[in-house]
């Protein structure tokens, strides 16, 4: 895999805007089926708006740019892969009427930043975040792959941060 040059990360540093957040697991760590314990939310793109579909393009032209920064010429055959591997998608499409994508942060990081409309601290007691409500979300894109991981590939993206936008149906 190769190292990437510092505009390079730069551009993979992503900000989701007003999107929905779905099963918050952010203000305590909590154990992944794959036995490692981190904080984690998923994020959802609404197929009906029209902003949210922007957001997803984006995301599908950063995904092909960091496929290619970190596998090179081999990118196009492991995109290809991926897509039709629902594991290791990352960007996914639900039937329910959405995209979505899942953000982990290892517990050994710390708990994300969790803030407010005005940029004050939240936490689990003031309940602004649930199932459900609009969201901004600050996250790291990454890819994987090669010797290191057996001969999988995929993408991953590192949770930074979650503010709070405005109330939304609860999911569920």
């Amino acid at each position: 895999m190769a190292k990437l040059s510092r505009e390079q990360y730069a551009e993979l540093h992503c900000v989701a805007k007003s999107v929905r957040i779905a099963y918050p697991r952010i203000f305590e760590a909590e154990e992944d089926m794959n036995g490692k314990v981190v904080y984690s939310c998923q994020l959802r793109f609404m197929d009906d708006n029209p902003e949210h579909m922007a957001q997803v393009e984006k995301l599908k032209e950063l995904r092909r740019k960091a496929a290619e920064w970190y596998w090179g010429k081999d990118a196009p055959r492991i995109l290809e892969r991926l897509e039709n591997n629902e594991n290791h998608k990352w960007l996914r499409h639900s039937p329910e009427g959405y995209w979505f994508v899942k953000l982990k942060r290892s517990e050994d990081r710390g708990a994300p930043r969790v803030v407010g409309r005005g940029k004050e601290t939240l936490s689990q007691a003031d309940g602004k975040i649930y199932s459900g409500c609009f969201v901004n979300a600050v996250f790291d894109l990454w890819c994987y792959g090669g010797a290191a991981t057996k001969g999988t590939y995929g993408f991953g993206a590192t949770l930074l941060g979650i503010q709070f936008v405005k109330d939304g149906d609860p999911f569920g």
